[in-house]
């Protein structure tokens, strides 16, 4: 169960007291009420019930449910960033969910990328989404590019292995020379 403090904010409505009053605003003997006051300066019953549900977030004025309509809205529909399971940087911009890799370089373009179009990142860093560091590529120039980087770190370990393997026998003869 949630537990009400005084001062905790429920949208527009902060808590003030704890103490139930006598009455519920209907007049109905009251048990689960607090006293709040809403962001225009107007104190309101409330029960607990509609506080844990979300239903009650103003006073009921109209000017502060149509601000709180607004601000719910800003913050459903503002830009807030998550992560697709491959790594890459997402953004929600109005209702469309789009990559900011393919975002960034469309804005710079100027133009929307085609669907044979990839964005690649130069650095190999997924989040790295400076202009910079981008560049588009067609599908396949982009599967060559990461083809050749493959043979290069296949390349690159081999001669990581030749030359652990010539220390460890460097060691070797190091050992014998000191016996």
């Amino acid at each position: 169960m949630i537990k009400i403090e005084i001062g905790q904010k429920f949208g527009f409505l902060e808590v003030i007291s704890l103490e139930t009053p006598e009455f519920t605003p209907k007049g109905k003997p009251s048990r689960a009420y607090v006293i709040c006051r809403c962001k225009c300066g107007w104190e309101v019953v409330v029960s607990k019930a509609r506080i844990f549900k979300g239903d009650t977030k103003t006073c009921g004025n109209e000017k502060c449910s149509k601000q709180s309509r607004r601000e719910t809205y800003e913050k459903k529909y503002s830009m807030i960033y998550s992560k697709t399971s491959d790594g890459y940087l997402r953004v929600n911009i109005g209702r469309k969910r789009v990559l900011v890799h393919r975002f960034m370089m469309e804005r710079y373009l100027g133009r929307e990328l085609g669907k044979n179009e990839i964005v690649h990142h130069l650095n190999g860093i997924k989040t790295d989404n400076r202009i910079e560091n981008l560049e588009v590529l067609l599908s396949s120039d982009h599967t060559k590019s990461h083809a050749e980087r493959l043979i290069e770190i296949a390349v690159l370990k081999k001669l990581v292995y030749e030359l652990q393997e010539k220390i460890k026998q460097l060691e070797q003869e190091k050992i014998k020379l000191i016996s």
